[in-house]
């Protein structure tokens, strides 16, 4: 499923989503496999301690996701593309190991076929980049990104992925 999770001091707010909320963006992500493994737990060793730089790294990627909650909501899926590009570029300056000059390679390649954004998932340096691409252009970008698809869907119950 998708929820909504804000952390403040020793307090925790969660707010449940329903599918109407998430079900108009989804059309518009595809996800692949960059074909790069990593060790996250190496990558996260960079935030172990925060720098005063990385602490408003992370600030500002806070606020891009309070906004693209507001882009969802509005079913604005040019301005997520923007937060979502915004939050890919603070991300990188957020620790290092993050990116490699193959997955910035693979994520400008996906723009130049006509993806609105697109950005690594989880702790980053390999695994799955997210593109946001318009539903009708799915199947040249597909064919002419020449990386795994791997189709997945919400399931309310957790994520399903499919390897097809």
């Amino acid at each position: 499923g998708v929820n909504i999770l804000e952390f403040s001091g020793q307090t925790t707010k969660f707010t449940g989503v329903v599918p109407a909320f998430i079900d108009p963006i989804l059309p518009y992500l595809l996800l692949f496999d960059t074909g790069e493994r990593h060790e996250s737990s190496k990558i996260q060793e960079g935030l172990k301690e925060i720098s005063r730089q990385q602490k408003e790294t992370l600030d500002a990627i806070k606020k891009c996701t309070f906004e693209a909650i507001e882009a969802i909501t509005k079913q604005d899926i040019g301005f997520f593309s923007e937060l979502m590009e915004r939050s890919w570029l603070l991300k990188k300056r957020s620790n290092k190991g993050v990116t490699t000059d193959k997955i910035d390679a693979l994520i400008e390649k996906g723009k130049s076929l006509g993806a609105k954004a697109g950005k690594v998932l989880g702790a980053g340096g390999g695994g799955c980049v997210l593109f946001v691409v318009d539903p009708k252009d799915h199947g040249v970008f597909k064919e002419k990104i020449r990386l795994r698809w791997m189709d997945f869907s919400v399931d309310w119950q957790g994520l399903d992925t499919r390897i097809l």
